[in-house]
């Protein structure tokens, strides 16, 4: 994405730039339970600043991208310019696997979060996908037992 100056920017740039844009938004952060909302309960239990919430979810989707479990489309030379620069975060082995702590240090670097609204947004995603049926635990009964 060419800056105004006709220069491309960089994937932090871009990054910080959708935070800006999301800071400002109008859209809800309330109004369902999909991941990217913020009920009043999680707003409590993880103790997130409703204010802080959708820059959150711009560098929560970008970390995915930035790892290789994203669908977007937003894998580019820039991303790639990235993953070059930060190599304890990516490649073989890292790839697709989601981090709290490397989140945090993500999230610190790119989003202009700290690390406490790092983890407690981790956390968050994490309890939601318990929730959803996304994650499951060894020892979990199956689910057909536990919707009785």
């Amino acid at each position: 994405m060419p800056a105004s100056d006709g220069r491309t920017r960089s994937f932090k740039d871009r990054l910080l730039r959708s935070c800006a844009v999301a800071d400002t938004s109008e859209q809800p952060t309330l109004g369902s339970t999909d991941w990217h909302y913020l009920t009043p309960e999680e707003e409590i239990v993880f103790a997130i600043d409703r204010k802080r919430f959708r820059r959150m979810v711009v560098t929560w989707e970008r970390y995915e991208q930035f790892k290789g479990v994203s669908e977007s489309s937003g894998f580019d030379a820039q991303t790639e310019a990235a993953r070059r620069a930060y190599p304890q975060w990516c490649g073989p082995g890292k790839d697709k696997v989601l981090d709290q702590w490397e989140f945090a240090d993500f999230a610190k670097e790119f989003g202009a979060l700290t690390i406490r609204e790092a983890v407690a947004f981790f956390q968050k995603y994490q309890f939601w996908c318990v929730r959803n049926g996304i994650t499951r635990y060894k020892d979990d009964p199956p689910a057909e037992q536990q919707s009785q």
